[in-house]
């Protein structure tokens, strides 16, 4: 399970809008606008996406064509983008009557890119948006979409690796469940927890659909473990 806590401001007009399916409209626009430029903030990254959609009968929202991308000087552009994936799709239920705060609980990322830019010891560009989404972030008090993510599964992804601009490791996964982020704690340690079974099924042979650098996977593992 994965959990983030977090808080978003969004004009939700569910109250007028119950049971009522939109696609491309005025009210989906707004949302989408309000709830990407408050998850730039909390991630101290950019935001894209080719279409947003809210069902307020499900409930649920789905953005197609996304991109998340961090702004890191140490990285270039290319390795400054996080994530691409073709459709992110979070569902959820309504928190409060008459449906003013929509609680998400679960997400699905499908046909996915997600890189994972080192350029030292335990920091890359994964690091410093977990490290922004703990951060407090003041928010009005009325009309709230609260992010309660239990569940968040990645079909069809390829992880990239990179150390200090070098490629280490590029392998397609079916499926890839993130594991519960704490509150608190290390950073580091979490994101070990998605990688280390990825880097210990590709040095093992158990991933087919692989390009690695096995000296440099092996050194990079060996200065991040200790």
């Amino acid at each position: 399970m994965y959990r983030v806590r977090i808080l978003a401001v969004v004009v939700v007009l569910a109250s007028g809008f119950g049971g009522f399916s939109v696609q491309a409209d005025p009210l989906s626009d707004r949302v989408g606008k309000v709830v990407t430029e408050h998850l730039q903030r909390s991630l101290n990254a950019k935001m894209s996406y080719q279409r947003f959609e809210l069902d307020i009968s499900t409930p649920q929202v789905v953005a197609t064509e996304v991109r998340v991308t961090t702004a890191l000087k140490q990285l270039d552009d290319g390795l400054n983008e996080v994530l691409q994936a073709d459709s992110i799709r979070v569902t959820g239920r309504w928190h409060t009557a008459p449906q003013q705060q929509l609680l998400l609980t679960a997400m699905q990322v499908q046909n996915s890119q997600l890189t994972i830019a080192y350029f030292a010891k335990g920091q890359s560009n994964l690091h410093s948006m977990l490290e922004q989404l703990r951060k407090p972030k003041a928010q009005p008090a009325a009309m709230q979409l609260l992010w309660q993510l239990e569940q968040v599964q990645l079909d069809n992804v390829v992880v990239n690796v990179f150390d200090n601009g070098q490629a280490i490791l590029s392998v397609r996964l079916a499926q890839l469940m993130l594991p519960e982020l704490p509150q608190d704690g290390d950073t580091s340690a979490y994101i070990k927890q998605v990688l280390w079974p990825i880097f210990d099924q590709v040095v093992a042979g158990k991933q087919g659909d692989v390009v690695v650098d096995t000296p440099r996977l092996l050194q990079f593992m060996w200065r991040e473990a200790r």
